[in-house]
């Protein structure tokens, strides 16, 4: 059975329920750059380091959001694209080649900035700031991802 947000959460439980994928893959992505560092193949296994570290910095970065008393985090999210979900949790596979991983980690990049601009439009404009913000964030580690792979 296909797990998905619900409809009328919080925009913290929302918050919430995007930091566990990120460090679901965070956790995926150490665990084979920890396997592929004794498989020779130097190329991959530093990709797969620095997806796990972005994704430990998401993780981060969500996580000072329940830290925090900010009144936006209690307004309500109206839904949850739930297609877009599935996309981010489909696209967090640190297996395959060095191509693969590499396709996917864009993948899962692109569908989150899909995911949270949806979610900024799903609540008022201030809590939609945080969702903007997020989309940014992962803009930028587009940039980053593709700074890194030019030395490859």
């Amino acid at each position: 059975m296909r797990e998905s947000l619900q409809p009328f959460q919080t925009v913290r439980d929302v918050l919430h329920k995007l930091r566990e994928l990120h460090e679901s893959c965070q956790r995926r992505f150490a665990r084979r750059a920890d396997s592929a560092s004794t498989g020779g193949d130097h190329r991959l296994q530093a990709l797969l380091s620095f997806v796990a570290t972005r994704e430990q910095e998401q993780q981060q970065a969500l996580a000072r959001f329940d830290a925090q008393e900010d009144t936006r985090l209690a307004s309500y999210v109206q839904s949850v694209p739930a297609d877009l979900v599935e996309e981010v949790k489909r696209t967090g596979s640190p297996d395959g080649d060095f191509d693969t991983v590499r396709a996917d980690a864009e993948a899962r990049d692109r569908a989150f900035v899909q995911l949270y601009e949806q979610l900024a439009d799903n609540v008022g404009p201030n809590a939609g700031g945080i969702f903007h913000d997020l989309a940014e964030q992962h803009r930028r580690n587009q940039g980053r991802l593709h700074e890194a792979l030019l030395d490859y």
